[in-house]
This record gives C-alpha cells, structure tokens and sequence, in this order.
C-alpha cells in the first residue's frame, strides 16, 4: 500500500494530477502490501537516517572500474535530460583506464537499426548528420533524446577512440527495439515495439556482453534498471538479467536530492561527481517503496548538490530541419500520446524536476493533505513519510485508513482543495 511523490517538484496541480501521483488513478489501495516491519514509522521523519554506517564516496570514474572488475554490467539509472550526467558519461568514456576495463557502452538511446551506422561513426568512418541523427530520433521514444546531451556521448566516443588501439576503442551497442517507422501505420504496430523494450535490451546485453564474455556499462533510464521488489510490476532490463545471470549486474541510481534538507547536508562535503556505495549505510538504509535504497541500488551517482543541477534542452535549430516537426507530429498521433504540441512535446522539461526536486511548498501540501483528510473524519489517516526519493503515504496505516468508511468523501474533498489551493 502506497501513496508516494507527494513532495516532488511539479507545476501547479490538478485534481487529475494528484490522483496519479498518489498512484491512485481509478480505485484506491487494490492489491497493495505494507511496508516491511524494518521500516520506521510513518510519523517519523528522521529515525531512518539514524541506521548504517557512513557512505564513502569515490571518484565516480574511478568506481565504475573497480565495478567493472567484479561485474561484466554496470548499469547507470539516469533522470533523463540531466546536464550534469551527461558531462560524467563523456569524462568516462574519455578516461583510457575505463577503455582498457570496458568494452561497451549500451546506451537507451538509440534505434537498434541504426547499429551499423553507429559502428562506422564511432570508428571513425564518414557518417552525414542527417543519418547519424536518425540514431537517437527514430527510436521508439518520440521525441526524447533531442538533448545535446546524447548527441555529446556519440561524439564523445569516436573522438576518445581516435587515438586508441583497436582493442581499446569502446563500441556502443544501441538498445531501443529496431522500430523502422516507414513501415508504422497504425497505433497496434508501434505498441508491439513498446512492450518489447526491457527484453529486447536485455537480450542484447546478454548475447553481445555476457555470453561473450564483455564488459559494459549501461546508461538508460532508471525504470530500466533499478532493482523492483519482488511481486512488484514486470521485469525490467536488471529484473531478467539477475534472472539469468545471477550477480552480474551491478546497479548505480542517479541521486536527485533527499526531500529532507538534513539528509542532503550530510552529502556537503562530496566531491562531483562521485560514487558511494550503499549496503549497510544510512543511505542503503533509507526506505524506498515497499523496501529500502539498497534493495533497488548496489550504489549511487552524486552529480552536485540538487539546486545546482541543470537540464541539457534541445536547441532551437533542431526543429527547424525541414520535415522534423511533422515526424514528431505523425509519430506522436501513433504513438498514442494525445494531443501534438510544443507544449506536450516539452513537458519532460518544464516537469523534470531540477534543479530542486523536492521543494517546500510541495512538500507542505503533503502535509495538508494529511491534516485535510483527517479533519474530513479519517482520523487514523498518517502523516506523510520521508523516503529516499519520495514523500508520501506508504504501508499497513494507509490500508487500515482506507478502511475508514468517510475515506472516499474525505479523499475526493481534499483533492478538490489540493487542486484549488495557489501554485507555488
């Protein structure tokens, strides 16, 4: 039973808004389990941060070769369009020590179609920039990887291989499924493409790193590659490779920021970027979902302090190239995302999340919400919970509330005023 990412920072919000981000979108608290019995309260705010030892952050380049050496996988969990990643990943595959640990770097972003043409680029080889854009603009994800960002890293690598001996020079293995878009027609097509995102990858880092006994690092979303509780949705990319290959996936998270100031002032003194690792810390120790940080990570990625992380936004001139806006309209049509727009098309930045991704009002409007719920005659409702990357309303008190029979007249009022209360 949850109720999570209350706090996150978000534009003002609707009464549709706040259904999904309590995850309750038609029926509350179906099928839920509570919280493990080593969680704290969910009154207490601090208690989790009191448990573990101290996390030691190293030198992220660093970590991800000593990773490598006992991983054949080391999978990066990425918020997308993150500035400040971005900039790691061009410093790692530009380090020769990481050249002579890895040998690939399978990246989410990128049409697996598109293979050769990436080979040949990062080879060397004469690739024009209308085709080599095809790479990151024909995958599954309309739309999604306009950022300088991923462009960067396809660059990154070839430069860095210029001066490398063969069997140094890194390959990028592109894990979206080879969606071929002049053959899509209709919605059903481009779905079948869809479902087929976490096996495909998965396939692939098996047959072309593990069987063949390769390193790689992983960049792709964190979705992909934390580490889901057992019983939870379907298998991600980490999911059916721990399945298969037990151990050979080693899995960093890409740290946004805590929602308690407290817990992120006892990172002041990291270096950027760097990289703790988390069994036993009070980190690892602090709970997420229906378990706890170290469940879903071996480690973490600090990229800075979160008021001063940035967004890599897509220039201008890329939607000035004749015929792009209309691909991004069709493909957006089949792709079942509703209306086009710049607007909808520019919403993963305007609701990213940095810089600041927990902030005090929204933080505040959790607690409300709490306070609203119990004036309303649920007076067994709790008091938001602090989580390594949410706040929210978690575990068997927010099942025994929902046995409340105000609840249902109770939640829709306090919606309705959430909704109507001023923007932050």
């Amino acid at each position: 039973m949850s109720m999570p990412d209350r706090g996150r920072r978000r534009p003002r919000p609707t009464a549709r808004w706040l259904r999904l981000a309590l995850g309750l979108p038609v029926v509350l608290f179906v099928g839920c389990t509570s919280l493990t019995t080593s969680t704290p309260d969910a009154s207490s705010t601090e208690a989790p941060a009191t448990r573990g030892t101290r996390a030691a952050p190293v030198d992220a380049v660093r970590a991800v070769i000593d990773a490598l050496a006992d991983h054949p996988v080391v999978a990066i969990g990425e918020s997308h369009n993150l500035r400040e990643a971005g900039a790691f990943y061009e410093a790692l595959v530009a380090n020769d020590e990481f050249a002579r640990a890895a040998d690939v770097v399978v990246v989410e972003f990128g049409n697996a179609r598109y293979q050769s043409v990436v080979d040949r680029y990062v080879a060397g080889g004469d690739v024009s920039v209308a085709r080599l854009r095809k790479v990151w603009q024909d995958t599954t994800q309309v739309g999604a990887w306009d950022a300088p960002m991923y462009e960067g890293l396809f660059d990154a690598v070839r430069e860095a291989n210029v001066d490398r001996p063969p069997s140094e020079r890194l390959r990028i293995l592109l894990g979206d499924p080879p969606i071929d878009w002049t053959a899509i027609v209709r919605p059903s097509q481009v779905e079948r493409y869809l479902r087929s995102r976490e096996s495909f990858m998965a396939r692939l880092i098996e047959r072309e790193v593990i069987d063949r006994q390769r390193r790689a690092v992983v960049i792709a979303g964190l979705a992909h590659v934390e580490r889901i509780a057992r019983g939870g949705s379907r298998p991600n990319v980490t999911g059916m490779l721990d399945e298969r290959s037990p151990g050979s996936v080693f899995v960093i998270g890409t740290h946004l920021g805590f929602p308690l100031g407290a817990w992120e002032q006892r990172l002041g003194s990291w270096p950027a970027p760097s990289i703790a690792s988390l069994e036993g810390t009070w980190i690892g120790l602090l709970p997420k979902g229906e378990g706890l940080a170290q469940d879903a990570f071996d480690a973490m990625l600090y990229v800075g302090p979160p008021d001063s992380l940035h967004l890599s936004i897509p220039l201008p001139d890329v939607y000035l190239v004749p015929g792009y806006w209309e691909t991004l309209q069709a493909r957006w049509s089949l792709e079942g995302l509703g209306s086009f727009s710049a607007e909808a098309l520019f919403s993963a930045f305007t609701d990213a999340g940095y810089p600041g991704l927990f902030t005090a009002e929204g933080i505040e409007a959790t607690r409300s919400f709490a306070a609203c719920m119990r004036s309303n005659g649920v007076e067994a409702f709790p008091a938001p919970q602090y989580q390594y990357d949410s706040v929210g309303f978690y575990g068997s008190d927010v099942q025994q509330a929902s046995d409340d029979p105000d609840f249902p007249t109770a939640q829709e009022a306090c919606f309705e005023a959430s909704a109507s209360a001023p923007g932050p």
